[in-house]
């Protein structure tokens, strides 16, 4: 048998190579990962806000026709009226809060009534306009990492 003769210096070559391609292909599994944690959190908060956007807007539906006085004090049907919470299919507990967004004159900034409050029952009705802005704002439970979802339509009365 014929001994194979290698050059001085590449005996190791075979090893540092085998070494430098595990650190990048490492670095690429890592990176790959990384963007598929990210798309899951994305898809988890398009759900979450799918299904505020659909809560919302059944509460939208059910403010439609109701009177002004009745639209002003009109409160959310919490679930949990001690916490004023409403769980939501998939999302868990949430806080709903309706907003009448009444305009400011002469480009003042607008006043924002909670609906049922006491605010927005003693506010003077005659001045809110027909149709009317509506604001729903849905905070998930543990709001620290979650975002407001909000969606503001025109309610007539």
């Amino acid at each position: 048998m014929k001994k194979h003769d290698m050059a001085r210096g590449d005996a190791g070559s075979t090893l540092i190579e085998l070494l430098i391609a595990a650190v990048v292909f490492t670095t690429g599994m890592v990176a790959i990962l990384g963007g598929m944690t990210t798309l899951s959190a994305q898809n988890r908060f398009s759900e979450d806000r799918g299904r505020a956007v659909n809560y919302s807007m059944s509460q939208m539906e059910a403010l439609r026709g109701l009177s002004v006085s009745a639209l002003l004090n009109y409160v959310v049907p919490y679930d949990n009226q001690q916490a004023q919470t409403v769980t939501i299919a998939g999302s868990g507990p949430c806080t709903v809060v309706l907003y009448a967004v009444i305009p400011g004159a002469d480009g003042a900034a607008p006043t924002y009534l909670q609906l049922g409050s006491a605010a927005a029952a003693a506010y003077n009705q005659a001045s809110v306009p027909n149709p009317v802005e509506v604001q729903a704002v849905v905070t998930p439970a543990g709001a620290g990492i979650h975002p407001r979802y909000s969606i503001t339509t025109k309610i007539s009365f």
